[in-house]
């Protein structure tokens, strides 16, 4: 993802760790500490 991008791309990290949470058959929580640590990590290395 280009580096403009990445802030609008960094939703997607949400949306795969809820896919695969609702795959598992597990019910999606709210927002912990685990999903804003992927989202900020995501960031900083620059991949989505």
């Amino acid at each position: 993802v280009p580096r403009g991008a990445l802030a609008a791309a960094l939703p997607a990290v949400l949306a795969r760790r809820d896919l695969v949470r609702l795959a598992a058959g597990r019910d999606v929580p709210g927002r912990g500490l685990g999903d804003r640590l992927a989202v900020t990590l995501a960031g900083l290395r620059g991949r989505v």
